[in-house]
């Protein structure tokens, strides 16, 4: 599994043609690594493809996703992804997005992270530092 940077939108059988794809994400650009030294914060291609997008939804909706609308118009959607990507029969090609389980990796090692800051600011009392030494381990709020 290699994962790569890409901007992908939501499969739409309006737009695309072909309804047996209809929720799959499609890739609209792939980065490579000559791109990703010079990208610019403000990328004015997702910039006109936000505004065509905006465009079409004007005409058409999605067939099984109700606040498709609201995906699209979110601006948080139209940044740069973690892809996993695949080419589906018609040559088309399709991605799998893994950006949010970088997410929830991100939200887990927080929670671990602040867990044993709190631990440490404990271990540095006096207190439980003077408990160490005579009982020769740590008390029950301290440990792991």
């Amino acid at each position: 599994m290699s994962l790569i940077l890409g901007f992908i939108e939501i499969y739409n059988s309006y737009i695309h043609g072909d309804i047996a794809l209809d929720g799959t994400f499609l890739v609209f650009e792939i980065l490579y690594d000559r791109d990703i030294k010079n990208l610019k914060y403000e990328n004015t291609f997702t910039t006109e493809h936000i505004y065509i997008n905006s465009v079409n939804l004007r005409l058409h909706s999605h067939n099984t996703i109700r606040n498709y609308r609201s995906i699209i118009e979110n601006k948080y959607f139209n940044n740069m992804r973690f892809i996993e990507c695949y080419q589906a029969e018609d040559g088309e090609l399709l991605a799998i997005d893994k950006t949010c389980f970088i997410k929830i990796l991100q939200r887990k090692w927080k929670n671990i992270y602040k867990r044993r800051q709190s631990i440490y600011k404990r271990r540095r009392n006096p207190r439980e530092i003077y408990n160490k030494l005579i009982n020769g381990k740590w008390s029950e709020t301290s440990l792991w």
